[in-house]
C-alpha cells in the first residue's frame, strides 16, 4: 500500500502537539472558575479511579497492536486478521474491567456514583480505542485530526454548556463523550483498509501474554502519575485534590517544553546502538543530558519565579495554594528531563525496558509509603513532597542502570561545568523576575513582562558563559527548521536513520 509521507506525518504530529499545550490554556482559566476546587477535585479523583480500570481493561494493545500492524503493514490479509483478532481481545478485558467497574461503584460514596456512571463512556472509548491500527500504518494525519477535531469540538461544548458550579455532571459528560466521538471518525477512516475476519478464542488469546508485558511499564507509569490525586483526595478531601490537580496539569503542560530535545536525538540513538556506534552513543548521551538541563532547569527556577503573581490571575482565587504545590512539583521538570535520556536513549534503546518498569514501581512504593505518612498532615503539598522524593529516587536508579552502558570518559567534568553555568544563569535571572513580580502586581501583563525579562537574562549570561551546550542546540534548531522546509533533506535524514 502507498507509504505515508513523511513530511505530511511529521507536520501534522507537530500542530496537534502544539495544539494539545494551548488547550489547556484556554481551558483551565475558565473552568478553574466555574467549578471551583472541589469540583475539579471530584472530576480529578474519579477519573484518576476510572483510567485505572480502563488501563487494565486495554492491556497494551495500543504499544503491542501498533507494532504488529506495522510488521504486516503491506499484507492485506494478515493485517486485517490481526487487527480483528486484538479488537476482540480488548473488547473482552475491557467488559471483565468494566464488570469490576461496577462492584466497585457500588462501594463508593452516593455524592460521587453519578460522575462514576457517567464516565462509563470512556470505557466505550477505550473499547473502541484504534488509534493503534493508523499509529502502525504511519498515518498520524488521521491521528491529529481525530484528536484535533475531539478536542476542538470538547473545548467549545464547555464554554456553551458549562456555566455554573452545578455543571459539573455535564462537564465529565462532555469529557467522557467526545472521545466516542474521534473513535467514531477513526472507524469510519478504515474502509478498504481491512475485512472482517471472525477470530478464534486460540487465536484471540495469544496476544495476552506480549500485550501484557507491554502493559506493565505503561501502568506503572499511569499510576505513578495518577495515585497523588487520589490518595489526596480520599485522605484530604476533593478541595485539596483540586488544588494538586491544577499545580500537576500545568506543569505537565510545560513539561514537553523540557524534555522534547530528548525525544529528537532517540531515533539517533537506537541506530547508533544498532551499529555498535558507541564514540557516537557517547557523544548524544553526553549532549542529550546537557541539552534537556539547558531547557530544564531555567523553566524550573522561571515557574517558581513567576508563579506567585501567575496563579491569582490564570487560575482564580480558589486556587491560591496551588502556588505552593507548583513551586514544589517545578522540580519535577530537571528530573523528568534527565530520566527522559537515561530511560528514552540509554535503557529503552537497550532492551531494557523491564528495568525500567521496575524502577517506576519502585518510586510508585515509595510514593505511596510517604503520602501515607505525610498527607494527613501536609495534605496536597505533602503530595508534592513525596512526588519530588520519588522522582529523585527514580531519577538515581536510572541513573545507576544507565552508567554502565554510558562509558562516558570525560563526561561528568563536562556535564558538570555546563550544569553550573546553567545554574548561574538561572539564579540571576530570579531576583530580578521577583523584583518585577512584586512593583507590577498580579496581571496577565506582569507575567508576559516577568518571563520575556527570564529569558533575555538567561540567554544572555549563557552566551557570556560560553556555554557549547548553547551552541549545540542552536544549531540543532536551526537544522530542524531546514528540514521542515526542505521535504528532501527531512526524508534523507531518516532513510539514514533507518539504515
Amino acid at each position: 500500500m502507498k507509504k505515508k509521507s513523511l513530511l505530511e506525518n511529521y507536520i501534522y504530529n507537530s500542530l496537534f502537539q502544539v495544539f494539545r499545550i494551548i488547550s489547556p490554556v484556554i481551558t483551565i482559566p475558565y473552568i478553574s472558575r466555574v467549578l471551583e476546587s472541589d469540583g475539579i477535585g471530584a472530576f480529578a479523583y474519579t477519573n484518576s479511579i476510572v483510567t485505572i480500570f480502563i488501563l487494565c481493561g486495554a492491556l497494551g494493545i495500543n504499544l503491542y497492536g501498533s507494532r504488529l500492524i506495522a510488521y504486516s503493514r503491506d499484507d492485506f490479509d494478515k493485517r486485517s486478521r490481526i487487527f480483528w483478532e486484538l479488537f476482540f481481545l480488548n473488547l473482552f478485558t475491557s467488559i471483565v474491567a468494566l464488570i469490576f467497574y461496577f462492584i466497585f461503584i457500588q462501594f463508593c460514596s452516593e455524592a460521587l456514583k453519578q460522575l462514576y456512571y457517567i464516565q462509563i463512556l470512556i470505557f466505550l472509548t477505550s473499547i473502541f480505542e484504534i488509534s493503534w491500527y493508523f499509529t502502525g500504518q504511519e498515518d498520524f494525519k488521521k491521528i491529529s485530526i481525530r484528536l484535533f477535531l475531539t478536542r476542538f469540538l470538547g473545548i467549545i461544548a464547555v464554554f456553551i454548556f458549562v456555566n455554573t458550579k452545578n455543571d459539573l455532571p455535564l462537564y465529565t459528560f462532555i469529557i467522557s463523550f467526545s472521545g466516542i466521538l474521534g473513535n467514531l471518525f477513526l472507524w469510519f477512516q478504515l474502509k478498504n483498509e481491512i475485512k472482517f475476519k471472525l477470530p478464534g478464542v486460540k487465536n484471540l488469546f495469544k496476544h495476552f501474554i506480549p500485550s501484557f508485558n507491554m502493559f506493565m511499564p505503561l501502568f506503572a507509569t499511569f499510576v505513578f502519575g495518577m495515585i497523588d490525586k487520589i490518595m489526596v483526595g480520599k485522605i484530604a478531601g476533593l478541595s485539596e485534590a483540586g488544588v494538586y490537580e491544577m499545580g500537576d496539569r500545568l506543569i505537565k503542560v510545560i513539561l514537553p517544553l523540557a524534555v522534547s530535545l530528548a525525544a529528537v536525538m532517540m531515533p539517533r540513538m537506537t541506530n547508533s546502538i544498532a551499529n555498535k556506534e558507541y564514540e557516537k552513543v557517547n557523544f548524544y548521551i553526553t549532549k542529550s543530558l546537557s541539552a534537556v538541563s539547558y531547557l530544564s532547569i531555567p523553566i524550573c527556577i522561571g515557574v517558581i519565579a513567576v508563579s506567585k503573581e501567575f496563579i491569582p490571575w490564570f487560575l482564580g482565587d480558589d486556587f491560591t495554594g496551588t502556588y505552593l504545590i507548583m513551586n514544589i512539583l517545578a522540580f519535577a521538570i530537571i528530573l523528568n528531563a534527565w530520566n527522559s535520556v537515561t530511560n528514552t536513549q540509554v535503557l529503552i534503546p537497550y532492551g531494557k525496558e523491564k528495568i525500567c518498569a521496575l524502577i517506576i514501581f519502585i518510586g510508585l512504593i515509595i510514593k505511596i509509603f510517604i503520602n501515607l505518612l505525610i498527607i494527613p498532615e501536609y495534605k496536597a503539598v505533602g503530595a508534592g513532597i513525596s512526588t519530588i522524593i520519588a522522582e529523585v529516587f527514580i531519577t538515581i536508579l536510572f541513573f545507576c542502570f544507565a552508567a554502565p552502558y554510558m562509558k562516558l570518559k570525560n563526561f561528568y567534568r563536562e556535564f558538570f561545568i555546563e550544569l553550573a553555568k546553567f545554574s548561574i544563569a538561572a539564579m540571576l535571572f530570579y531576583l530580578p523576575v521577583r523584583i518585577i513580580g512584586s512593583l507590577m502586581g498580579v496581571s496577565c501583563l506582569t507575567t508576559a513582562i516577568q518571563v520575556l525579562a527570564g529569558m533575555f537574562i538567561y540567554f544572555a549570561v549563557i552566551i557570556l558563559l560560553k556555554s557549547s551546550t548553547h551552541k549545540f542546540v542552536i544549531d540543532k534548531a536551526i537544522n530542524l527548521f531546514f528540514k521542515k522546509i526542505n521535504p528532501a533533506k527531512l526524508r534523507d535524514e531518516v532513510l539514514i536513520d533507518e539504515k
